[in-house]
């Protein structure tokens, strides 16, 4: 490998990293949203691409240590790096949760994971979780900021709105509280408590303060729709804030395109700036909503194993979908925070229709995972990468072509304290082309050639799949 491919690789590598640290999503449930194969990111559709469960309950030893070894043996087997996956002492490891972040092959690979097979099926197929029902992050001020609330839970039953400020729960500043002290404040699903919250109101100032008590709830994936009319503008804009893809998600998005086609949008702007994935068939529909009945039938993705289980390697194609709007330009709301499915959506379209990314780089995560099952413990194997028509992967992250900050102080759409400000940006950029670039991918445009040009005798050379990759090289 040439020494100048091998120094831009490093550079550009550091620099994802420390781009990479700076996105902090968390959820405030009980049960936190993944997002990989069937416990997150999208698990295979296709029966004939599945493969078969290593090992199963009958007779097996659900001991640590035997699901420790379940664990090392699966990620040597049918896990896309295999051949790379280092050795360890199973011994030195307490649960295979610990176990597989140690397995786990970087730069390449952050989303492997061993997770509770009830749990996921609850979230991911019932569309049902446990907590409060908000999700938050830190913002550039380092001030903690509620980014979405679920309507059906404990959240907004007791008020707490987007861009509200997290002081306190009980007498311990939120900065503090760490997944014990939120066990010791909330408690557990099966003894869940009440705790007071200290916050304040991102539209006037004003602190309050909330009792909660987390509970179970179902989880709505379409956190906005609206239709948008800007001045002297002759097409109607619709928007969709979309936090995640559940098998729930369907009746959801059904609903939303049909008020799309109602009103004859002329343009589309779906907000996935904090969606991390889900259910590859919802991604598949969302796709196909947007841009049936044009693609119908052509390839929305492919799918290949590593070599030795290449004879699995399949193919998705679009779906006719009745609700389709056939848009022919789109453009997306992204951010550090958009994984995954998502990510499918926007790649597998990219063929086909004119794609614009608002906001910052996505996550870079073209793996997909089928979770197999085995004493209660569901393993996320990144198992399969995902390439679409133009045989290109979504590793590194996709860039965004418009640079937006998250506006933390209005609600998603448009409210009485006016448009929310990634979603005027994007409609900015539709109606007279106006686009902040990301000084990022300035600093990197000269690298950027050299480095995809490199890039597939740079992967052969060390034995990995080759992964084409989408504009600049980061860090899944």
């Amino acid at each position: 490998m040439p020494e100048q491919t091998q120094s831009i690789r490093s550079n550009l590598i550091t620099h994802a990293i420390m781009r990479f640290m700076r996105v902090t999503v968390v959820s405030t449930s009980l049960l936190i949203i993944a997002a990989c194969g069937n416990g997150g990111s999208g698990g295979v559709t296709t029966p004939a691409a599945l493969l078969p469960v290593m090992g199963g309950d009958s007779g097996f030893d659900c001991s640590v240590e035997a699901l420790n070894q379940w664990v090392d043996n699966n990620m040597r087997d049918f896990y896309l790096f295999a051949d790379q996956v280092p050795i360890v002492n199973l011994a030195d490891y307490n649960s295979p949760e610990s176990l597989i972040l140690d397995l786990r092959v970087l730069p390449f690979d952050n989303f492997s994971s061993v997770t509770d097979t009830a749990r996921s099926v609850q979230l991911f197929d019932a569309g049902i979780n446990f907590g409060i029902g908000f999700r938050w992050r830190f913002d550039q001020n380092t001030m903690p900021r509620i980014l979405d609330v679920q309507k059906n839970a404990p959240a907004a039953d007791a008020g707490l709105q987007r861009g509200d400020i997290i002081v306190a729960v009980e007498d311990a500043p939120w900065q503090q509280v760490d997944s014990r002290l939120f066990e010791e404040f909330f408690g557990t699903a099966d003894d869940p408590r009440e705790a007071t919250m200290t916050l304040i109101r991102a539209t006037t100032g004003e602190s309050y303060s909330v009792a909660v008590t987390p509970a179970e709830y179902t989880i709505n994936t379409v956190l906005h729709t609206e239709i948008l009319e800007p001045p002297g503008y002759a097409g109607r804009i619709g928007y969709l804030a979309f936090s995640s893809f559940l098998e729930s998600s369907e009746a959801e998005l059904r609903d939303a395109f049909q008020l799309f086609n109602e009103a004859d949008v002329t343009d589309l702007v779906v907000d996935l700036r904090y969606n991390g994935g889900g259910r590859v068939r919802i991604a598949r529909l969302l796709a196909a909503q947007i841009a049936s009945p044009s693609t119908d039938g052509e390839l929305l993705i492919q799918y290949r194993f590593n070599d030795r289980y290449s004879s699995r390697n399949f193919g998705q194609l679009f779906s006719n979908q009745p609700d389709g709007l056939n848009m022919s330009r789109v453009t997306f709301l992204t951010s550090g925070g958009t994984a995954s499915s998502s990510e499918i959506v926007i790649n597998g379209l990219m063929p086909y229709v004119d794609v614009s990314l608002i906001g910052s780089r996505t996550t870079g995560k073209p793996f997909i995972s089928s979770g197999r099952d085995l004493c209660g413990k569901r393993i996320n194997a990144m198992e399969a990468e995902g390439f679409n028509a133009n045989d290109v992967s979504v590793f590194g992250g996709i860039a965004a072509d418009c640079f937006a900050e998250d506006d933390f102080s209005r609600p998603f759409g448009t409210s009485t304290a006016g448009t929310e400000g990634m979603l005027q940006s994007a409609v900015d950029f539709i109606v007279d082309g106006t686009c902040n670039p990301d000084p990022f991918i300035s600093a990197f445009a000269e690298q950027r050639s050299l480095f995809n040009q490199a890039s597939d005798s740079l992967f052969e050379e060390n034995g990995l799949p080759v992964l084409q990759l989408a504009d600049e090289p980061g860090l899944p």
